[in-house]
């Protein structure tokens, strides 16, 4: 077995050396053993180690929040929408503008029972929690890649607010299941 660990210059010291010691030596590295000791290890060279924390109350309010007024903006301005998501296309008939508006105040109501589901589960935690938390990145992620997938094989373009919006979204959930996963 090798053992690579690069230390500090002041790793000569004897409780450095007795803590990097069982890290290196151990056949069966065990992930939970390696964090903690090289925690132990910054805490003696006094080193701040900082790790982002997204609580999942916090992260699911936020989304909840956007998901809800999303539904109410998409409901309001379907027809709008409509014609400017599809202003490449030439002027729509009124039956491709009526059809493009249903359809559109039906990812309306999607969006706004997602947003009272997100709120409503605000509260949950543990394992309960990552499940939640990795069903919305399922979600998200689909949004996503069909958003980037309709505006590179289309001529409907998915606006960049909303991919950067859908961006976000990933990171805080990705940020909240990791502090659920790290408290459990």
């Amino acid at each position: 077995m090798i053992c690579v660990l690069k230390t500090p210059f002041c790793s000569n010291k004897p409780i450095i050396i007795n803590h990097l010691h069982p890290i290196c030596s151990k056949k069966d590295f065990d992930k939970a053993v390696i964090i903690k000791k090289a925690s132990s290890i910054s805490h003696y060279l006094g080193y701040q180690t900082k790790t982002i924390q997204m609580k999942t109350k916090t992260t699911l309010t936020i989304l909840g929040s956007i998901f809800l007024i999303q539904g109410l903006g998409f409901f309001i301005g379907a027809e709008y929408i409509t014609k400017d998501a599809f202003k490449d296309f030439g002027e729509l008939s009124r039956t491709a503008l009526e059809v493009g508006t249903i359809l559109h105040q039906a990812m309306a109501s999607i969006f706004f029972g997602l947003g009272m589901l997100t709120i409503a589960c605000r509260t949950i935690s543990g394992k309960h929690a990552v499940n939640f938390l990795q069903g919305m990145i399922a979600l998200n992620t689909t949004v996503l890649a069909v958003a980037l997938y309709s505006s590179a094989t289309t001529k409907a373009q998915a606006p960049i607010p909303v991919v950067v919006l859908f961006v976000v979204f990933l990171v805080l959930l990705f940020l909240s299941m990791r502090t659920e996963n790290a408290q459990a």
